[in-house]
């Protein structure tokens, strides 16, 4: 008998070489359709409504920030319950806007910063620190939902 004995340590430590390489994978997209696809992809026309993407993306944001900083009170009040569906609620609404946001990155065309003085830099500084946050928190966010999902608090 040579039966293998898998740790939990080792699922753990498999579970989070996939996410890493899911999240790479994500990450590699979303820069190659903002950043890379050229633009053939504009030649689609608009439909009317993604002129209001902006707002609905502004919308869904606020929406997860408020189930995450709902679920902290929760969860600082011991109500598990609530926390999971408010940290639920905060995950589909991040979904909606990432789906949103790429529908509008799909129609809309390319805007350089026009902006001169001290707010360019300053809008440079704060586009990349977004970018390299927004690159950072994937593999954080598979991560917790993994580990919630298997119950391991």
């Amino acid at each position: 008998m040579n039966e293998e004995v898998v740790s939990p340590e080792g699922d753990n430590r498999r579970a989070v070489l996939v996410i890493l390489s899911l999240s790479a994978v994500v990450v590699a997209f979303l820069f190659w359709f903002i950043y890379g696809r050229g633009t053939s992809a504009y030649e689609a026309a608009a439909p009317g409504w993604v002129a209001n993407l902006p707002a609905v993306n502004a919308s869904l944001n606020t929406l997860s920030a408020t189930f995450v900083v709902a679920g902290l009170l929760f969860i600082k009040r011991g109500l598990k319950t609530q926390h999971a569906a408010m940290m639920i609620a905060a995950t589909v609404s991040s979904v909606a806007f990432l789906v949103t946001y790429l529908i509008y990155h799909y129609f809309a065309k390319h805007t350089p910063f026009a902006g001169e003085g001290w707010i360019r830099p300053a809008y440079f500084f704060i586009l990349l620190s977004h970018i390299v946050l927004s690159v950072v928190v994937v593999p954080l966010i598979g991560s917790t939902l993994f580990f919630a999902a298997g119950r391991k608090f």
